[in-house]
């Protein structure tokens, strides 16, 4: 029978979480002054009818998810967090997000994506 030691795994998914963190705080802060939180989410909210509506694949239900979690994350005002989620939505969301006329969501996916 094998033994793995998860300790340290542990130490480095933390460690991994806490440096893309410092990114996404510096990606909201350079964008804060860009995107209201409250339209975001509404726009967000928009998104998430029309993704439900044409996700096909697993990738685009992963865009889906990440969506919801930046809604959420919106919604309380924390900033950073929908950076992180945005990030993970990828070009799918920011083409469905253009496509229906969600400005707001579009631009908050380019500064996550880093486009």
């Amino acid at each position: 029978m094998s033994k793995y030691n998860l300790e340290h795994a542990k130490i480095q998914g933390s460690q991994v979480g806490e440096k893309n963190k410092g990114t996404f705080t510096q990606a909201w802060e350079a964008e804060a002054g860009n995107i209201d939180l409250s339209a975001l989410a509404q726009e967000l909210a928009s998104l998430l009818d029309a993704m439900k509506v044409s996700a096909k694949d697993p990738d685009e239900f992963a865009a889906l998810a990440a969506v919801s979690a930046a809604e959420s994350a919106a919604k309380r005002g924390d900033g950073p967090e929908v950076m992180s989620h945005l990030a993970k939505a990828g070009k799918w969301a920011l083409s469905l997000a253009t496509s229906i006329g969600s400005t707001v969501a579009a631009a908050a996916i380019k500064a996550a994506v880093g486009l």
